[in-house]
């Protein structure tokens, strides 16, 4: 799986939340070089079988979703709700940046979240 791709898009059809998407834009956003780029550090977001969502950050995506799945490793959050499917990365360039942004993302409203997911998937591929 190819994470090497940002997945916020800035195509929104809703302007609270393509606010909300410039906000996380702007706080999450690859800014210093702290670490090499080969050490980037990932926000996602994953969805549980009972239907919520769990947002996380790390700089091995695939590592923490089969922790997620499989071992106790993953968080106890999602341990009682296996499976979990990837459905959202971010990726940023330190554990700094990526903190502010989840931060951000996580008092959002679960409509806004979606609605940032759901663009971040039918609008990679628009271009302006």
């Amino acid at each position: 799986m190819d994470h090497g791709k940002a997945m916020l898009s800035m195509c929104g059809s809703s302007h609270s939340v393509r606010n909300q998407e410039d906000k996380i834009y702007k706080l999450g956003r690859e800014v210093g070089n702290s670490q090499p780029l080969d050490k980037a550090w990932w926000m996602y977001v994953v969805r549980c079988s009972d239907g919520t969502l769990y947002t996380g950050i790390t700089t091995d995506v695939d590592r923490r979703i089969r922790e997620h799945n499989t071992s106790l490793r993953g968080a106890k959050y999602t341990r009682s709700r296996r499976p979990v499917e990837l459905i959202y990365v971010n990726k940023h360039i330190d554990r700094s940046t990526v903190s502010i942004a989840e931060s951000a993302f996580k008092k959002m409203s679960r409509i806004e979240k979606l609605a940032i997911i759901y663009e971040s998937k039918h609008c990679d591929n628009i271009e302006d």
